[in-house]
């Protein structure tokens, strides 16, 4: 290597001394044969707005708008999980100057307020986590700061002015100034429509049975109906109740029973204001304001379920399923789904794709048991029946062709369209090679061994990886916001 040096050294002095234009290219011998490590991106120092390191919010009215950014990625122990990765996000100006140092492992935005989970509370063992957080409140313009309660598992929005705190047994409603609103003690609650569901936890029987006691609530934790063993809104006008002994009854939102003279044996699907009655051999379809819009009897049935677009979903048993409209009349398909905007059916081994009034736009070879929808790429994406794989074909409604093979649509769960992945597995190191790609222009966007995890702040998507020794956050479109080295703690 020394001897390298020196030869190179005695290159640069003889072109000095004796001029080198016509073998000036000898001073960069080599970089042609070098490997291709792509674009160098140069360390970047973040700005920062207070200069020591910052793990609380800080109130203040010149921040302007607060967003999240992936400022560290841990590697630990779970006892659930076994080894994986934590994501810790700090709040940055929309200029990305750093606000709070990575310190929340979730951040839930609602209208103009954040609820921030602080990182977990550390047990003895280091490389372990609780699953209890400090979960504060804050303005997303960062003009606010209440912390909430430091021993609790979960924390959301309800509606749009409440916060919803599981201090489990126990829970705790907040409002948006931080005041407790109710504590309920030995309970659970979720949102039902514009209503609350209030579960209060029961004793297990001797028969195994879990007996609880259920109320409604409106918005003003006022109680509605209650105790039920069971109790679920049908849009903001209806409610159904169940007791311990299976029956089943319909109620208007202030307490006036109907449908007395029916022996109700459930209530399902209920879809564009529409619900679904059924007995031991009958069916009975209405809409909100009690107008019949359907009515079949069945020698036997086992279950009856209502899809869009006026079909009813027939169980007979022994896996034969019927499909029905709602003047009794078969649909000639084995199996039917509804996606966003289209239907995709199946018969033998071929498979329909139909629009919203059912109108059958393609067929094509196979028999699929998975199917979802990207209204905006225009594609239809098939999974096979029996492949032990969860790779997708896609086929497109513009060409009406297939156009992708061996593909999985990414956060389409989250209702995020436009792209998908593929991967590799290497059977050498036991890892997995992702490429994402954009479905526009199926130009690769992303390509490594892990995918990039997400957050749903409203409208806005945000995504974060890690690439080498930084934390990336990147929009919905993989362009690159923020870029922060990683501190290994």
């Amino acid at each position: 290597m020394k001897r390298i040096i020196l030869l190179f050294c005695a290159v640069l002095f003889t072109c000095a001394l004796f001029g080198c234009e016509k073998k000036k290219d000898l001073l960069y011998f080599g970089l042609d044969s070098l490997p291709d490590i792509g674009d160098y991106t140069p360390e970047k120092t973040n700005e920062r707005w207070y200069e020591d390191y910052t793990d609380t919010l800080i109130p203040q009215d010149d921040y302007g708008p607060l967003r999240p950014y992936c400022g560290n990625i841990v590697d630990f122990n779970s006892p659930f999980f076994g080894s994986t990765e934590l994501y810790l996000y700090g709040l940055c100006t929309e200029s990305g100057v750093i606000v709070t140092d990575p310190v929340y492992t979730s951040v839930e935005k609602c209208g103009e307020w954040y609820i921030l989970r602080s990182r977990e509370l550390k047990k003895n063992d280091e490389d372990s986590f609780s699953t209890l957080y400090q979960y504060s409140l804050a303005k997303t313009d960062g003009s606010a700061y209440i912390p909430l309660d430091s021993n609790a598992s979960y924390a959301s929005f309800f509606f749009d002015d409440m916060v919803y705190l599981n201090c489990y047994p126990d829970i705790k409603l907040y409002d948006l100034e931080g005041n407790l609103l109710a504590e309920y003690e030995n309970a659970y609650m979720r949102p039902d429509d514009d209503y609350l569901i209030l579960t209060e936890h029961g004793e297990i029987t001797q028969s195994g049975a879990l007996y609880q006691d259920v109320y409604l609530l409106d918005r003003d934790l006022k109680v509605i109906a209650g105790p039920e063993y069971d109790i679920s809104c049908l849009g903001n006008k209806l409610y159904t109740t169940r007791d311990r002994d299976g029956r089943t009854r319909l109620f208007t939102i202030d307490g006036q029973e109907l449908l007395t003279d029916m022996n109700i044996k459930s209530f399902t699907g209920y879809i564009d204001e529409m619900f679904l009655v059924s007995d031991e051999r009958n069916a009975y379809v209405y809409d909100y304001d009690l107008n019949l819009l359907s009515s079949l009897s069945f020698e036997r049935k086992t279950g009856v379920g209502l899809l869009e677009g006026n079909i009813l979903s027939l169980d007979f048993g022994n896996r034969n399923y019927e499909y029905r409209d709602f003047q009794g009349n078969k649909l000639d398909y084995e199996n039917i789904s509804f996606l966003t905007e289209h239907y995709v059916m199946s018969r033998g081994n071929t498979t329909y794709i139909a629009d919203s009034e059912m109108n059958v736009i393609a067929e094509v070879e196979g028999k699929y048991t998975s199917v979802e929808e990207d209204p905006q790429a225009g594609l239809i994406y098939l999974h096979s029946y029996g492949s032990s794989s969860i790779k997708y074909k896609a086929y497109s409604l513009k060409t009406l062709d297939w156009v992708l093979d061996e593909v999985v649509p990414l956060y389409s769960h989250m209702g995020v369209t436009g792209f998908y992945y593929s991967y590799e597995q290497n059977s050498d190191n036991i890892s997995t090679t992702y490429r994402i790609y954009r479905v526009s222009d199926g130009e690769m966007i992303y390509s490594g061994n892990d995918l990039p995890t997400y957050m749903k702040l409203d409208e806005e998507m945000l995504l974060f990886m890690r690439d080498g020794d930084f934390a990336l956050t990147l929009d919905e479109n993989f362009n690159e916001i923020m870029r922060v080295r990683i501190n290994n703690d």
